[in-house]
């Protein structure tokens, strides 16, 4: 990186994992699955390596406690990773970054995201970090290459820069028409989910714009100075749970957008797989020991071994921890009937 900016980069690597059911769970969530690239390494993996090369010796991952172990056979030590009692959403995420990285230009990565164009990445946070130094929050605006109404949207307003612009509007997921509509009009970008910033002014901005956490905030602080887990704790129990987008983002007026064109992807549903992996000639996206018959336009994954047949449009995904049998066009609804499942799965235990 040629910038004279010293940049520390938080990696957030919480997260529950639940549209990557069975092979993604709460103790194993998809930043620790190897399906997504030919090196079959983990997302959390090339992410670090990633943000190793811009922030060498400064590169962090903030997570909750319970995936101590995971990432400790990830082979990740201690020492780089700071542990949150109970995740609490990215605001809260966020704010103990700040404070523990005080006076610090930080860039927030979330660990799940695929990015292809390491060197048109390094050049977008290079331009962040200096936007940063000026005092702005800078936000990631993805070029969008489809009309997609699984991500937020930015409309972008006046150039600033090369490659940065004002923040005219924030839009929450389209649907398809509207979708269609701001890919025609050119001005809209996909939000990245990835922040850089100096800790000074995102904790002003918490301030000005969410009062709400100054007691988590405070405790914090007290944490920083004692390492009195108890502060931390109490902390968090305070704490909101709230995205950095509605606490922060989109409420502030320092925001500058800059513009990327590296593929990238947020992995937000099985069906990215269909973006990220090459299907056949029938359409079908096939991982494992699998075999097919009169197939179609289908995603196919086992751990173990998989016979399909005569299914067309359909996610089957068989793993450790169970299997999943969907039509592509129900698998949205993933992440609510597991929340059933888990239920289910309580009350029988209670019941036994």
């Amino acid at each position: 990186m040629n910038s004279p900016v010293k940049l520390t980069s938080v990696i957030i690597a919480g997260g529950k994992g639940e549209r990557f059911w069975p092979l993604s769970t709460s103790e194993r969530p998809k930043q620790f699955i190897t399906l997504w690239n030919a090196d079959k390494k983990s997302m959390l993996d090339v992410t670090y390596e990633r943000l190793e090369t811009l922030s060498p010796g400064d590169t962090w991952i903030l997570t909750t406690s319970s995936l101590k172990e995971p990432l400790k056979k990830a082979g990740y030590g201690e020492n780089r990773i700071i542990f949150e009692p109970e995740g609490k959403n990215t605001a809260m995420a966020v704010a103990f970054a700040c404070v523990m990285f005080e006076k610090a230009t930080i860039g927030v990565f979330p660990a799940d995201h695929v990015i292809e164009g390491e060197i048109k990445f390094q050049k977008c946070v290079e331009q962040a970090c200096e936007l940063a130094e000026k005092g702005d929050i800078v936000i990631f605006g993805i070029e969008p290459d489809r009309a997609d109404t699984g991500y937020g949207y930015i409309e972008i307003g006046k150039k600033t820069g090369d490659n940065s612009h004002e923040v005219s509007q924030f839009r929450e997921k389209p649907d398809l028409a509207t979708a269609k509509s701001y890919l025609e009009k050119g001005n809209y970008l996909w939000n990245g989910g990835m922040f850089v910033f100096r800790t000074d002014v995102m904790l002003e901005a918490f301030r000005k714009h969410a009062p709400h956490f100054d007691e988590s905030i405070s405790l914090l602080k007290n944490y920083a100075k004692t390492k009195d887990g108890i502060f931390l704790e109490r902390a968090y129990a305070a704490a909101q749970s709230q995205p950095i987008d509605i606490a922060i983002i989109e409420k502030t007026r320092n925001v500058k957008c800059v513009s990327c064109d590296f593929f990238w992807d947020d992995v937000g549903s099985w069906l990215a797989l269909r973006r990220l992996r090459k299907p056949d000639a029938d359409g079908n996206v096939v991982i494992g020991n699998v075999s097919v018959e009169n197939v179609k336009n289908s995603i196919l994954l086992s751990e173990d071994s998989l016979l399909a047949m005569g299914l067309s449009e359909a996610v089957i995904v068989q793993g450790k921890h169970g299997t999943l049998i969907s039509s592509v066009e129900e698998i949205g609804s993933l992440k609510k009937a597991i929340g059933r499942l888990s239920e289910n799965s309580a009350g029988d235990k209670q019941q036994g």
